[in-house]
């Protein structure tokens, strides 16, 4: 968890963003659906209002990318082993 706040917390400013990989987000999503099966399973929001994307394939692989303000979607953090949690368990 703590890796996942310090990715989002360096992706906060925009020349940290372009050093990041970073593609149109609908030929993003589109390749990930046809060449890996990966779809995006939730839209978050961080608490200044940013969004973020998690993307899952399958097998488990996953990706969070943050969202800019011009279409782009650039990849934050990735890592496999997805499991989903039930819901009832938050209480």
């Amino acid at each position: 968890m703590k890796l996942l706040a310090a990715a989002l917390t360096l992706v906060a400013t925009q020349s940290v963003a372009q050093e990041l990989p970073c593609f149109n987000r609908s030929e993003f999503i589109q390749t990930l659906d046809e060449t890996y099966g990966e779809i995006n399973i939730a839209t978050l929001e961080e608490t200044d209002g940013t969004p973020l994307e998690l993307y899952v394939m399958p097998n488990g692989y996953w990706a969070l990318g943050i969202l800019t303000q011009d279409g782009v979607v650039c990849v934050v953090v990735k890592g496999y082993d997805f499991l989903p949690q039930d819901r009832g368990e938050l209480g």
